[in-house]
Order: structure tokens, then sequence, then C-alpha cells
């Protein structure tokens, strides 16, 4: 007679494991930083962006900053509100998303400096680098959990 194997599940209900708590801690920090970048977006973008309303784009820029603002407030609020809460598979697709999300703003801005690097450096371009550097880490954080989680789950799948 052969024991029978206990059902191994990824559920919130039971004891979280350390990649679980990782997962956790990092959404919460996330949303948190999220947030606070969007508040700022939203309320104040003159000053986080080269506003100068002499040029015709500066009102194209306050649009784009609150655009840019209400991404990070739905990022923001699922991470933070969800955070406790997730499995290991929801914490996948908000990866995913967050994957997604800074993959594009990452290249965008790379591409945006190659573009304005064939006529000119001024200041504008030192924030730019920033958000590249800051995106592009944030990818391969995001990317490293991702593929943590994906392997966890796959080992936990092939145990039923």
């Amino acid at each position: 007679m052969s024991a029978k194997r206990p059902r191994v599940t990824v559920s919130s209900r039971t004891q979280p494991d350390s990649l679980l708590r990782a997962a956790r801690v990092a959404a919460l920090v996330h949303g948190i930083l999220d947030l606070v970048a969007a508040v700022v977006f939203f309320i104040a973008p003159e000053r986080v962006i080269n506003f100068d309303p002499e040029h015709a784009e500066a009102s194209f820029s306050l649009v784009a900053s609150r655009i840019i603002a209400a991404a990070l407030f739905a990022i923001g609020v699922t991470s933070a509100r969800h955070f406790g809460v997730m499995t290991l598979r929801g914490h996948k697709l908000l990866l995913d998303m967050k994957l997604i999300w800074s993959g594009f703003v990452w290249t965008g801005t790379g591409l945006s400096i190659m573009q304005w690097s064939a006529r000119d450096i001024s200041p504008a371009h030192y924030s730019a680098w920033l958000t590249l550097i800051v995106f592009f880490i944030g990818f391969i954080v995001w990317l490293t959990l991702r593929v943590l989680i994906a392997r966890r789950l796959a080992t936990l799948t092939s145990r039923r």
C-alpha cells in the first residue's frame, strides 16, 4: 500500500515561503514608490519636467506627465492593495504587466535620448538618462523575480 502524497497548492492560505514573501515585499515597496511618483507627476508636473511655457510642446508635456501619473497610479494601487493576498500566480501576472510597462518606458526613453543626442546635449537629457537607468534596473529586478516565480510554479505543478 503506497502512501498518498500530500497535495501541493500555491495559496495565500498556506504558510508563505521566502519567494512569496519577497514578492509581497517587492510589490508593496514598488506600489508605494509608484504612488509617490504618481502624486508628484499628477499635482506638480511642471516641477518634474523641463517646463517652458514659451514653447508649444509645453502644454503637451503637462498632459503627458499626467498620463504617466495615471499609469503609475494604476500600477501602484494594484501593487500596494493586493500585495498581501496574492498567490505566486497573481504576482506572476502583476510582474508581466510591470515588465511590459517598464520595458517600453526604458526602450522609449532610450530612443528619445538617441534622437536628442544627434542634435545637442541639455540638462533635460540627464533626467532622461536617470529615467532610463531606473526603469532598466526595475526591469531586471522584475524579470529576475518573474523567472524565479515561474520556476517555482513549474516545480509545484510537476509534483502533482
